[in-house]
C-alpha cells in the first residue's frame, strides 16, 4: 500500500505486498491481528503518482464516487518504482476530493484506524487492487460506505484490532454474499470474514444485495464480469484514445444526418458498435455516443415515415432486431438510457410490449431513489407516458399496483377548472363538499380558484387507473349500507388567492 497527503488533495496508491525500500519486507512473518510498530506501507511522491497514472489523464480513470476519483497506474513489480509503459503491475491510485465529507471520512478511516493493523489484514481489505487487476470500473457499482467504515462502526475499533479480522481472500466469492464456511461469511468480493458473519448473520447476509469492490452496493450490474479494461476497452497503448472515440462518434452523427441513404449500412456496421460503446467509462464520450444513436433513431423515423410493409432491407426492420438488446441496457447512465428508449418508442410504437417488465425496476428506482435528480425523475416519467400512450393497456396490467401511487398525491390545484362553487358540488355529487380558506376557517362565499384535498380513502378509490383493486370500494360501501340516505364522505375544498403573475399572466 502507499499513501500521500498534500495540500488540497489526498492520494492513496494500492499495490501488493512486495519487498520495497519503503518498508515492505517479503521475508517477514506477521500474524493476523498483530499490532505493528510501523505500518507496512510504501509512500509515493506526487511526481511518482503523476508518472504512474500518466499525469492523471482522463482515460486512466477507473471510477468516480463521492470520495473522489480512482486512477489506473503502473509500478515496477520488484522495485515499486512508477513506470510509463503500462505493462508492469497494475495499481489503483485514489485521489480523494478535499471538499468531500465522504472522502475525508474515508481518509480518516483507512489511515487513522487501519494503519496499526497487520499487513495481512490491511492488504486483504485493499479492495481496489483486485478491482484494478480484473478491469472492473468502480463506477459500475454504487457504494454506500467503505467496508472499513462498516466494520469499524458496527463492531467497534477494539474488535477490529484484536482478532475479528479477515482470514482469507479468494477470487471465487459468492455472487450474492450468502455463503457461510463455519463462522465465516464469504462475500461476493471474495473476502472471508468473521466480522461479516457477526454483523449480518444468515438472515441478512445479502446486506442490501451485493458486496462490491469498494464496500456495499445497491445493485449488481448484470455485466459486471464483462465490462472494464478486460472487455473491449481501449487504452492509450492501442490504436485509439477517448478523444478519438469521441471524434468518431461525432463523425458518425454527421454521416447519419447528412447521408440518409446510408441508413442500412449504418445499422449493419455502426449500430452494433454504438450499442457496445454504451458502456464507455469516459462520461463525455458516453453522452456523445448516446446522442449519435438518438440521431440514428430520428433519421430512421424520418426516412421510413408512412411506410407500411417492413422488409429485411428496411431500417425499421433492422432496428426491430435491436429492440431486445436496447430494452435490457446496463449503461450506468439512467438519463442516457431513458433518452434512447424515448426516441425508440417514438420511431417504433408498441416495440416494448414484450420488454416493459425489464424497464420497471429502473424506472421505479429513478422515481423513488432519494438521490435521483429532478431531471432524472422527469425523464423516467416522460418515458412512462410515451410507453403508455403507444402500447396496449394489457401491457401494463401486471404492473398496475406499481404504477398506482395513491399516497403520493394529497392536494390537487384546480386553478382554471371550475367556474364557481356550484360547479365543484355538481362535479362531486357523492361527496359532502366543504369550502375552507387557506387558514382552515370555513368559507361561506367561496369563489375560484380551488384546491381539493383528497382523503386517503378517496385516493385509494380512484378510477383513474383501470384494474385498481380498490376502484369499487366506494360503490360497494354505499350498497352495503342500510336503506335510506347514505352518509357522504366529506370533501375539503380550499379557496386561495393566486400569486400576482405580474406582466406575464
Amino acid at each position: 500500500m502507499g499513501k500521500l497527503s498534500s495540500v488540497g488533495s489526498n492520494f492513496m496508491a494500492s499495490a501488493g505486498s512486495r519487498s520495497t525500500s519503503g518498508g515492505f519486507d517479503e521475508g517477514a512473518k506477521y500474524f493476523d491481528g498483530q499490532i505493528l510498530k510501523a505500518p507496512n506501507l510504501h509512500t509515493f511522491t506526487f511526481i511518482e503518482l503523476k508518472t504512474a497514472t500518466k499525469n492523471f489523464r482522463p482515460d486512466s480513470v477507473l471510477g468516480e464516487g463521492g470520495f473522489g476519483r480512482v486512477y489506473k497506474g503502473w509500478v515496477d513489480e520488484k522495485t515499486m518504482a512508477p513506470t510509463r509503459n503500462g505493462t508492469d503491475m497494475v495499481v489503483a491510485v485514489k485521489k480523494l476530493n478535499s471538499e468531500s465529507m465522504q472522502g475525508f471520512e474515508e481518509w480518516q478511516m483507512q489511515y487513522m484506524i487501519v494503519d496499526g493493523v497487520s499487513s495481512s489484514w490491511y492488504i486483504k481489505f485493499d479492495t481496489f487492487t483486485p478491482a484494478a487487476e480484473r478491469g472492473l470500473p468502480v463506477t459500475r457499482v454504487i457504494s454506500r460506505m467503505t467496508l472499513q467504515q462498516i466494520l469499524a462502526r458496527a463492531v467497534g475499533y477494539d474488535a477490529i484490532l484484536n482478532g475479528s479480522h479477515v482470514v482469507n481472500f479468494t477470487d471465487d466469492g459468492s455472487k450474492d454474499g450468502r455463503i457461510f464456511e463455519g463462522d465465516l461469511l464469504v462475500g461476493a468480493d471474495g473476502i472471508w470474514s468473521k466480522v461479516r458473519k457477526t454483523l449480518f448473520g444468515h438472515s441478512d447476509a445479502t446486506y442490501s444485495g451485493y458486496t462490491c469492490y469498494t464496500g456495499i452496493a445497491d445493485f449488481v450490474p448484470p455485466d459486471i464480469d464483462t465490462v472494464g479494461e478486460s472487455a473491449n476497452e481501449y487504452t492509450d497503448d492501442e490504436d485509439a484514445s477517448w478523444k478519438v472515440r469521441r471524434a468518431s462518434s461525432k463523425c458518425l452523427s454527421a454521416i447519419i444526418v447528412s447521408r440518409p441513404e446510408m441508413l442500412v449500412k449504418m445499422f449493419l456496421e455502426a449500430c452494433p458498435k454504438l450499442i457496445e460503446r454504451f458502456r464507455e467509462r469516459e462520461e463525455n464520450v458516453k453522452m456523445d455516443i448516446f446522442n449519435t444513436f438518438i440521431e440514428l433513431l430520428r433519421q430512421t423515423g424520418n426516412v421510413t415515415k408512412g411506410q407500411g410493409d417492413i422488409d429485411e432491407s428496411s431500417p425499421r426492420w433492422l432496428l426491430k432486431q435491436e429492440v431486445q438488446k436496447l430494452s435490457s441496457l446496463s449503461t450506468g447512465s439512467y438519463v442516457g438510457t431513458f433518452s434512447v428508449l424515448k426516441e425508440l418508442v417514438v420511431v417504433l410504437p408498441d416495440c416494448l410490449a414484450d420488454h416493459f417488465g425489464s424497464l420497471v425496476p429502473g424506472i421505479e428506482k429513478a422515481l423513488n431513489d432519494k438521490s435521483s435528480t429532478s431531471n432524472l425523475k422527469i425523464e423516467a416519467l416522460v418515458l412512462t407516458r410515451l410507453v403508455m400512450a403507444s402500447h396496449s393497456p394489457s401491457v401494463f396490467h401486471p404492473y398496475i399496483k406499481w404504477m398506482n401511487m395513491p399516497d403520493l398525491l394529497e392536494v390537487i390545484d384546480f386553478k382554471d377548472t371550475f367556474l364557481d362553487a356550484n360547479h365543484v358540488q355538481q362535479s362531486f355529487p357523492d361527496y359532502q363538499v366543504t369550502f375552507i380558506n387557506s387558514d382552515g376557517t370555513k368559507n361561506l362565499h367561496p369563489s375560484p380558484p380551488f384546491k381539493i384535498r383528497l382523503s386517503k380513502k378517496m385516493r385509494e378509490s380512484s378510477h383513474a387507473l383501470p384494474g385498481n383493486m380498490n376502484s369499487n370500494l366506494t360503490v360497494k360501501s354505499r350498497n352495503n349500507m342500510d336503506d335510506g340516505e347514505p352518509q357522504k364522505e366529506k370533501l375539503i375544498v380550499e379557496t386561495y388567492i393566486p400569486a400576482d403573475p405580474g406582466p406575464y399572466p
